[in-house]
């Protein structure tokens, strides 16, 4: 996992509305009951400051930071 977090932060999507809400979405999964189980799991081998979140334009779940 933490290959796959590095790989993503240094290539990772900013969204946000403003600099100081800026969001770095690591990785995306499906809108499903699966996908926000996922997300939770990932999460738990993450660093400290991840958080699981949902994205929209798709609607999905995100592990961001």
């Amino acid at each position: 996992m933490s290959v796959v977090v590095a790989a993503a932060a240094a290539a990772g999507i900013v969204l946000g509305s403003g600099v100081a809400s800026a969001q770095t979405v690591i990785k995306t999964y499906p809108y499903t009951t699966a996908g926000a189980r996922a997300c939770q799991i990932d999460l738990k081998l993450a660093p400290a400051g991840y958080y699981c979140t949902t994205i929209s334009n798709p609607t999905r779940y995100a592990l961001a930071h």
